[in-house]
């Protein structure tokens, strides 16, 4: 069984097979194939960059990002609104 490993917790990949109880001891090793995503290293590298990228970035940029997080925000609401029948 494949998981990832998330903010200190194991995260499966697919569905726990139903015959596993709640208690069942499991062996995790660290696998030695890449993920599709590349290899935890590649992630931890690739995360450095980007958080050094937004501490880089101007007011205006900034002030864009935000902008643009609001409208996704408020489209979804929106449309949450409507599948709900609101």
């Amino acid at each position: 069984m494949k998981a990832i490993l998330k903010n200190g917790l194991i995260h499966p990949k697919e569905a726990v097979p139903s015959n596993w109880v709640e208690g069942t001891e499991l062996e995790v090793e660290k696998s030695s194939t890449p993920s599709a995503n590349g290899a935890p290293d590649d992630l931890d590298n690739w995360y450095a960059e980007l958080e050094s990228s937004c501490a880089q970035m101007d007011a205006e940029d900034s002030r864009i990002l935000r902008a643009a997080v609001f409208e996704v925000k408020r489209q979804e609401k929106e449309r949450a609104r409507k599948e709900a029948g609101l």
